[in-house]
Order: structure tokens, then sequence, then C-alpha cells
């Protein structure tokens, strides 16, 4: 069924610091020649498992207009707008030890 606004309801996106938005398709480590896999984000970024997080986050008005403002500015919009909101971890431990498949 379809949910309001402009996409399937329950669709999941990587969006990346400087506010590309790609739909992501199946569990996010899989790898196929479609989907806009973590692996194949990072391949097309050219970076390391390392460098990445992964945040989940839910925001408001507020802060989407932050968000906006912060857009206009930087090319990593995301880590200004949302910079209270980042959780911060050790980074003795990387990500790459702490990686999970969805499903």
């Amino acid at each position: 069924t379809y949910g309001t606004g402009f996409v399937k309801r329950g669709t999941k996106f990587t969006v990346t610091d400087d506010l590309i938005v790609t739909a992501r398709a199946g569990p996010a480590l899989v790898t196929t020649k479609k989907s806009n896999s973590t692996f194949s984000i990072l391949k097309k970024l050219k970076g390391q498992a390392d460098d990445m997080e992964v945040q989940v986050i839910s925001i408001s008005s507020a802060e989407a207009l932050n968000l906006l403002k912060a857009s206009l500015v930087t090319c990593s919009a995301l880590s200004s707008a949302f910079r209270s909101l980042l959780v911060k971890e050790d980074r003795s431990n990387p990500i790459s030890k702490r990686l999970k498949i969805e499903t």
C-alpha cells in the first residue's frame, strides 16, 4: 500500500553529509549493481568504513530550518546542523567492527 507523500511508506534513504539523497534497496550491506548499499556508496565516494558513521535521528521544524541554513553555507550540512544530536562515540572502536546487517 502507498503512504502519503512522494514515496512509499517505509522507504529508507541514505543521506550523505553534503545532502546527496539516494533510496536504499534491500539490506544495507548487500551490494548489487542496482542497490545503493553502504559499500557501493563508500566505493563511489572512495571512503573507508572507518570514516563512516550511521545515525538515525528525528528532527523538529527548527532543526530542519537549521539544516536548510547550513546547506547554503557548507558542504557538510548534516554535521553542521545536527552537531548537538550526533552521538559521541569512542573512535578507538572503528565502525567496521560495529557494522550490522539490517533486515
